[in-house]
């Protein structure tokens, strides 16, 4: 968990009572399968507590905490990763992410196992959470960039999700800064219809969504964003309207060509 003391100082009380119950679930280190050198890592991070109490992130725990830091040591917010993996996920070297998987691997997940198969994906392949790489490594990507989670039964996808905006929002904020005229995507969702727009936006706009206020933004703000022709929901549309949801989800849900298959496992995502 990101804080000011070391993941390696002795723990509270607390905190060895959640260590227990997860070792006791996560017999190994959830994406390396070691079990030596591992520790317990909050996938909300602790740094984060006014926002998961205000957004009544607790809901998805298990039980119900007492008041304070607690409430987000629940074993639904908690993994095992080994110790130089927990160092890079709590430095944003890479987040979990679901895509679909090959039918070859389908048998190594665990039915009822949640978060590793997520549904509503409407593919015709299952889902899974596996590791996605971020940033450029000597060998964090290539023994494990797309790698399949092991099980953690249990732990919420909502956690998850949360940490993936933890990671990534960070480096939205220096794109939108510098001040660029950018195509932004914009998203709306009603039930279960997930819509879409292109809006150019000026780099004045850019800078003030950024959270720059508007009298120290830009001096001059060239014109107003500019929509393009809404296209339909991401089910659906044709042309470039398909096009930009290719570019949009590939990253996500289209395994590299290049990926060497970690032979300790071989629980990679391939073609």
């Amino acid at each position: 968990m990101p804080s000011n003391s070391s993941p390696f100082e002795a723990p509270t009380t607390a905190q060895t009572n959640i260590s227990a119950r997860v070792n006791q679930r996560d017999f190994s280190c959830r994406i390396s399968d070691h079990k030596d050198c591992t520790s317990c890592v909050h996938i909300v991070p602790k740094t984060e507590y006014e926002w998961f109490t205000s957004n009544g992130m607790d809901l998805y725990n298990l039980e119900v905490q007492p008041s304070g830091l607690s409430i987000m040591d629940d074993i639904r917010n908690v993994l095992r990763l080994r110790h130089d993996l927990h160092f890079d996920f709590d430095n944003k070297k890479f987040v979990f992410v679901p895509k679909p998987i090959p039918t070859q691997l389908s048998s190594l997940l665990p039915n009822s196992t949640s978060p590793d198969r997520v549904s509503g994906s409407g593919s015709s392949r299952p889902l899974s959470f596996v590791t996605h790489v971020l940033k450029p490594t000597h060998e964090l990507g290539r023994l494990y960039h797309n790698t399949l989670l092991h099980p953690t039964p249990g732990v919420r996808p909502e956690f998850i999700l949360a940490r993936f905006a933890w990671t990534i929002f960070p480096s939205v904020t220096p794109f939108l800064e510098r001040g660029i005229p950018r195509s932004l995507i914009r998203l709306s969702a009603s039930g279960e219809q997930i819509k879409y727009e292109i809006v150019e936006t000026d780099g004045y706009a850019c800078r003030v969504i950024a959270g720059i206020p508007p009298s120290s933004a830009a001096s001059s703000r060239t014109s107003s964003p500019k929509k393009r022709q809404r296209q339909p929901s991401l089910d659906g549309g044709e042309n470039e309207g398909n096009e930009l949801k290719r570019r949009f989800v590939e990253i996500f849900n289209t395994p590299p060509d290049d990926q060497v298959e970690h032979q300790d496992r071989g629980r990679t995502l391939t073609r």
